[in-house]
């Protein structure tokens, strides 16, 4: 079994907990963006929760689109579609975003992120900034 979704917009960066008082709590941004990657593998996927049972190890590939600057010449921006140029920029490690979309779906897609056996993500530049998230039994 495959499933297959994509999250419009850009990709949010799992953020440090934040503390008042004596609680951690997670900032809205993620928290925001973790809600949207869950309802879009709801979306696409209408068995029973988990997806991946415990003792299945899980492949999960993600290709993050992030936006070209509207800034950038017609020459630069060509560049950045064909790929020639990738996002180097500091608007999101891929290690911080494949957490906030592994930690959105823990409980729905798997027990427990600790599944993944297997994860690639890569990101490039694109008209239209998503994450696409492919998930499937890693065998």
């Amino acid at each position: 079994m495959t499933i297959h979704f994509t999250v419009d917009g850009a990709a949010v960066p799992k953020q440090r907990p934040r503390i008042s008082g004596r609680r951690a709590y997670t900032p809205k941004r993620t928290k925001d963006y973790e809600e949207r990657v869950l309802n879009e593998f709801r979306s696409s996927y209408s068995g029973f929760y988990p997806a991946f049972g415990k003792d299945v190890p899980v492949r999960i590939c993600i290709s993050v689109i992030q936006e070209i600057p509207k800034s950038w010449p017609k020459k630069k921006r060509a560049q950045a579609e064909s790929g020639e140029i990738v996002p180097l920029s500091r608007n999101g490690d891929v290690d911080n975003i494949a957490k906030s979309i592994l930690d959105a779906l823990n409980g729905f897609a798997y027990e427990d992120d600790c599944q993944v056996t297997t994860l690639m993500i890569t990101k490039q530049y694109g008209v239209n900034p998503c994450a696409e998230v492919r998930l499937g039994e890693d065998r």
